[in-house]
């Protein structure tokens, strides 16, 4: 039987795509993977709002989560790629306190001050929200950070021991089995844990995925039809049996699905040559983790605020749709501004490192 693939028409005939569109556009996914997450963000401010198509439009905001799993998914590739092209396991963490735990830090002890500090008066709260013991025990904060934190510290011993496996594959569809089983113990057993961590127990299959398909990625294999589809089969099931959402095929079809969404959002992009699209989908990458820290944090504060002032109008609409225009424009500059300012911080320790080098080699 003839083996199908995605193709795209190209002068020279049907061009087939590879797995290695994902790294060709992986910044314009991450773009779209925070406004995803944005969107559903602003769901709780909106939902209030009766105008027409607002019902259709609040049902594919609400599924905005799926930008985490689209996250996820490109991280187990980017991980994947990192380990694989220099295994060295102190230059793989320095690069991850330098992309993700310095950004976290620097960006939560400013919010954390304010909110622990300034707002509520709670000082002994600043170290247990800092440290994300607040996410742990009270479900509050920074979720995703929370997640990848361990992951990353993780995983170059589980990549050096997947390099070992005689069979990659068999071994990471193993671990997934494990991760979905677990899961299902849970929800059965234990929910209120479960609803605690599902965003996280759902995530892990989905970044594993990400680390299983990252071969294809790196070899620039041909993407098969048939593989989306069965990533697709979740989604299937869960309409044909009208799964309902709490339920954890309801959170696995959304999760699985991230990955043929994460294709065709892709080749989308790689058909369409879209430039100003494209240029918008770089910012919101460039700055994503920034900017989904600085929009959670906003919002906390606004929940604070307790001024009549700003509170009179809570039960009207359109008054919640502006606060929440109002918490993406300060998130946004301000996530633009402190990474600026925390990438003028590293260039400056740069040179300073540099200009002691220098002088011990006049020493000598």
């Amino acid at each position: 039987m003839k083996k199908k693939y995605i193709t795209s028409a190209s002068r020279g005939g049907k061009e087939k795509i590879d797995w290695s569109i994902l790294s060709k556009y992986r910044l314009e996914l991450f773009g779209i993977s925070t406004v995803a997450v944005l969107c559903v963000h602003a769901v709780p401010y909106i939902e209030g709002i009766n105008y027409p198509f607002s019902i259709v439009i609040l049902k594919v905001m609400s599924y905005g989560g799926i930008g985490v799993n689209i996250f996820l998914f490109l991280s187990g590739i980017g991980l994947s790629y990192s380990m694989k092209k220099r295994s060295d396991k102190r230059a793989f963490y320095l690069n991850r306190i330098k992309r993700t735990l310095l950004p976290y830090l620097f960006i939560s002890i400013i919010a954390y001050f304010i909110i622990d500090v300034v707002l509520t008066w709670k000082p002994l709260y600043f170290l247990y929200d800092l440290s994300l013991f607040s996410f742990w025990f009270e479900h509050r904060g920074a979720w995703y950070i929370a997640m990848i934190i361990p992951i990353y510290a993780l995983f170059p011993f589980y990549f050096q021991w997947l390099q070992s496996r005689e069979n990659r594959s068999i071994s990471i569809g193993i671990c997934i089995g494990i991760s979905i089983l677990c899961t299902e113990l849970l929800h059965y057993y234990n929910m209120p844990l479960y609803k605690h961590l599902q965003n996280i127990l759902v995530g892990i299959p989905v970044f594993l995925l990400g680390i299983y398909f990252s071969e294809a990625v790196f070899e620039k294999q041909k993407i098969r039809i048939k593989v989306l589809f069965l990533l697709m089969i979740p989604l299937a099931v869960k309409l044909l049996f009208q799964i309902p959402k709490d339920s954890s095929m309801h959170q696995y079809a959304i999760a699985f699905v991230s990955i043929p969404i994460c294709i065709f959002i892709a080749f989308s992009i790689h058909r369409l040559h879209s430039g100003i699209v494209g240029k918008i989908l770089r910012f919101f990458g460039k700055y994503s983790l920034e900017l989904y820290l600085t929009n959670i944090y906003i919002k906390w504060m606004f929940e604070y605020v307790t001024f009549n002032s700003l509170h009179q109008h809570d039960g009207d609409e359109v008054y919640q749709a502006l606060k929440y225009m109002v918490i993406i424009i300060l998130g946004m500059s301000s996530g633009v501004l402190l990474k600026r300012l925390l990438n003028n911080i590293e260039k400056q320790l740069k040179r300073f490192n540099n200009r002691m080098k220098s002088l011990k080699e006049v020493d000598r």
